[in-house]
């Protein structure tokens, strides 16, 4: 009965993991969606060439103000992006707990029979650990791969933080 609750509860977090996974790529397309947005309002201000009308004024203002919105929203997203990483982290040490969980009631003789784990079966109970790991750091890295051109300085602080989990 708890291997089964163990069992069931570890696929719920490998589905959540994904599901985060898949907002935080999109996040990070709604990032370089918002840059390409801002590179755009900033090539239109033009303020040397026409700056004697008034309306034209009033319209680079206006521009200015909408990058500033876009500056802001993509602040927002990167701490979405800050807050998916540790719901991942939470959840992928829970699946870590959940797996020594797992092995130790393997061990031991919880139904009172005799059961023996293969060389084979604990190696693959070692492997699907590493897999989860090895997906985690693969989603950390490919946030880090989409803000290279955009932000040095986040995948710096990035980079840093896969470091101090190894």
């Amino acid at each position: 009965m708890i291997k089964k609750y163990l069992k069931h509860r570890k696929k719920l977090l490998e589905n959540e993991i994904e599901k985060i996974e898949e907002l935080s790529e999109m996040s990070q397309v709604s990032i370089k969606q918002i840059d390409a947005q801002i590179n755009n309002l900033k090539n239109e201000i033009d303020e040397s060439s026409e700056m004697l009308s008034v309306s034209v004024r009033n319209n680079i203002s206006k521009k200015a103000e909408e990058v500033e919105h876009m500056e802001l929203s993509k602040k927002d997203t990167y701490n979405q992006l800050d807050k998916y990483a540790n719901e991942i982290a939470e959840k992928m040490k829970e699946i870590k707990t959940i797996n020594e969980c797992l092995n130790q009631l393997d061990g031991e003789n919880v139904s009172h029979e005799t059961f023996k784990r293969t060389p084979a079966e604990q190696v693959s109970v070692s492997s699907q650990t590493e897999r989860a790991i090895d997906q985690s750091l693969k989603t950390k890295l490919n946030f880090c791969k989409g803000l290279v051109g955009v932000d040095d300085i986040r995948v710096k602080m990035e980079l840093e933080e896969i470091i101090k989990g190894l």
